[in-house]
């Protein structure tokens, strides 16, 4: 992934120069000062942003994707827009995309997440110093003798994905959606916000089809070629629609995997009969001797949100990694039809009104091996209801917003910073991109539009 790493030191007798590469490898930039900080950052150059210098005790350092919408246009944010933003946070809220932004300003630290949670940043206390990083695995390696908190992965096993921004870590703390952590005078404020809609109007199906057109085709997209992932799913079919009903032709799609599966088999029939331009990668299975070393670090950096059988399809990324482009995702779709949460949907308001846990319990639990002891069994069971209390106690009243926006909102809040952020910083790491039906202002619309479902699921 594109990261961050550093450590923030408050016991003088701490703060000495060290070398973290054998830790986190090797980086793009490095900005250290004796007693107070060592903070570096590294992987794709295409999605970290940083300063040159530290300038009157001054740097800022952030990854991912910075989006900026305009006069009709959507734009992939340069260098010099994360600068504007570090130095000027009230730049916050107009901007859309995936991101971590760190900004040092003379002993101070501020870090910031963006408004859906794609990308997060861990912290923890180590002897009296704090350390960082988007990797969490390098925070538990460097602190030692941690602890896996089953409660916590209890909802990722038996429920389909984790409610709540708690680490999965004992002692080491996760930043979540619209995030704000500042260090100083050696203490630690923390807040975040869950997404809530933004209530600026009221949208037509055709502007919701307008938006997306945006997003799909971003402007001064004309030395980097766009590539489309491209499946048999409704989503990346509807993008691949915007770009063969326009003049925009600098695109490809890819498709990864088995060439029989329908997710293969129906893009490359698309392809042949639309003649767009069309890859398929399907690396071949590598010796043991390669492929544990890489899967390792998969299940590291995926945090079960995945299993482990994904990492055949998703190492096909790295054939992308090299080519100086672009990828638009159709991720997250499905909220536009609510796809999601169904079961409780169909049960109706009066478990959610009545905050019955163990209803909601049996209606998202998820059929998966049993391979734990009946003792951590019972902490991941405690857990996951421990997280649908979270869910329960944070949202808005049902009966004020609606059953349907309720489980929409459900969804945003807890599927896509929990299921959708670890994969997206793995995705950072090798290829600049972004997902259109994760953005703010998309979902915006999605809440307060005037289509009725059934047109919405005819269209979407």
């Amino acid at each position: 992934m594109s990261w961050i790493f550093g450590i923030l030191y408050s016991d003088d007798s701490q703060a000495q120069f060290r070398d973290f590469t054998p830790l986190h490898g090797s980086s793009l930039k490095v900005f250290q000062k004796e007693n107070e900080y060592y903070l570096a950052i590294g992987g794709n150059p295409q999605t970290c942003h940083f300063d040159d210098v530290c300038t009157d005790g001054v740097f800022f350092a952030g990854v991912g994707t910075l989006l900026k919408r305009k006069n009709g246009a959507t734009e992939i944010c340069p260098t010099q827009t994360w600068k504007a933003l570090a130095n000027n946070p009230s730049l916050y809220s107009s901007l859309e995309g995936h991101f971590v932004l760190l900004t040092y300003t003379n002993g101070s630290v501020t870090i910031r997440t963006d408004r859906i949670g794609l990308r997060t940043i861990f912290w923890a206390y180590h002897n009296d110093s704090v350390v960082i990083s988007t990797r969490l695995d390098w925070i538990t390696r460097y602190c030692g003798g941690c602890s896996i908190d089953y409660g916590v992965v209890g909802s990722r096993w038996i429920l389909a994905n984790q409610f709540s921004y708690k680490s999965l870590v004992h002692n080491i703390h996760r930043l979540g959606p619209n995030g704000e952590l500042v260090y100083k005078n050696k203490n630690i404020a923390c807040t975040q916000h869950s997404f809530e809609p933004d209530a600026c109007g009221e949208y037509s199906i055709d502007d919701i089809i307008s938006l997306i057109k945006e997003y799909a085709i971003p402007s001064q997209q004309n030395e980097r070629r766009l590539t489309l992932g491209l499946s048999g799913g409704l989503d990346s079919r509807l993008l691949l629609s915007c770009y063969l009903n326009s003049k925009f032709q600098n695109f490809q799609t890819h498709t990864f995997g088995n060439i029989e599966h329908p997710d293969a088999a129906i893009p490359k029939a698309m392809g042949e009969r639309e003649k767009f331009l069309y890859y398929f990668y399907n690396k071949p299975i590598p010796e043991a001797s390669e492929i544990i070393p890489e899967l390792n670090g998969y299940l590291a950096q995926t945090n079960l949100v995945e299993s482990a059988a994904t990492f055949l399809r998703l190492r096909n990324y790295r054939d992308l990694e090299s080519q100086n482009i672009l990828m638009i995702d159709g991720g997250f779709g499905e909220i536009a039809r609510r796809q999601y949460l169904n079961r409780i949907a169909y049960r109706g308001a009066s478990i959610i009104r009545e905050k019955n846990i163990e209803a909601v319990l049996s209606h998202l639990k998820v059929n998966r091996a049993s391979i734990f002891s009946h003792e951590l069994t019972t902490q991941m069971e405690n857990g996951s209801r421990e997280e649908i209390n979270f869910m329960l106690h944070s949202m808005p009243d049902v009966d004020k917003i609606g059953l349907e926006n309720y489980m929409d909102l459900w969804a945003i809040r807890s599927r896509f910073p929990n299921f959708g952020s670890d994969e997206q910083a793995r995705l950072d790491s090798f290829i600049l991109n972004y997902m259109p039906f994760a953005q703010p202002q998309f979902l915006n619309m999605v809440f307060f539009d005037s289509t009725s479902l059934e047109e919405k699921r005819k269209t979407f």
